[in-house]
């Protein structure tokens, strides 16, 4: 009868858990590099407002980047050199949001819970709760893009159906209406520059 003391756990560099670090590793630092692609894209169609939650969330990225390099360097191995290819973005911007909410999806609910049950079986529970840890938020990126998405679609991103607070992120200029103002009459700036308050700074409805 075999015992937890007979269940050897693999050499870390010949694990899947330590495949599952590197590609997630290269994933992450993929996915900052795409968000910050697609916040100048949309610079480009003045939503800056949208292009700064991408820039948010590729810092978020970032982070994510250094926690699997850390776990790495923890049990021994090194990060592998990446290629800085990106996939193919929609040029439109719901379609782009839309392809980002897809591709955190698919790690928020396929890769990472599927990379923590390799690492749990492989005898790393710290690195199974870090994947499982990084599936959850990356849940909550898909839903900040989804947000957006459905606020261009329906077209309410800039407009409300009551009076709420519009706030400049460009100067802090916060005004209370149905829309915000073209231009901010404190710094000029277009109305691509004005976020509901109550997604400040970029919260997740629901």
């Amino acid at each position: 009868m075999s015992t937890l003391s007979d269940v050897r756990i693999p050499a870390f560099m010949d694990s899947r858990t330590y495949q599952a670090l590197q590609s997630a590793l290269l994933g992450e630092e993929q996915s900052r590099r795409m968000y910050l692609h697609a916040a100048q894209t949309l610079e480009e169609t003045q939503l800056h407002v949208i292009a700064h939650a991408l820039r948010f969330t590729a810092a978020q990225e970032k982070e994510h980047a250094a926690i699997f390099s850390g776990l790495l360097s923890v049990y021994g191995g090194s990060p592998l050199p990446h290629v800085d290819i990106l996939p193919l973005l929609p040029g439109e911007p719901a379609a782009l949001l839309q392809a980002l909410a897809q591709n955190e999806i698919s790690e928020a609910e396929r890769l990472y819970p599927c990379n923590a049950r390799i690492a749990l079986e492989e005898g790393y529970p710290r690195i199974a709760a870090a994947f499982q840890r990084i599936a959850e938020t990356e849940a909550l990126h898909a839903r900040r893009l989804r947000q957006f998405e459905e606020a261009l679609l329906s077209g309410a991103l800039f407009r409300a159906e009551r009076p709420v607070s519009w706030y400049c992120m460009a100067c802090g200029e916060l005004r209370t209406s149905c829309e915000p103002p073209d231009s901010c009459p404190s710094c000029g700036k277009n109305r691509g520059y004005f976020i509901r308050s109550s997604h400040f700074p970029f919260a997740i409805e629901g």
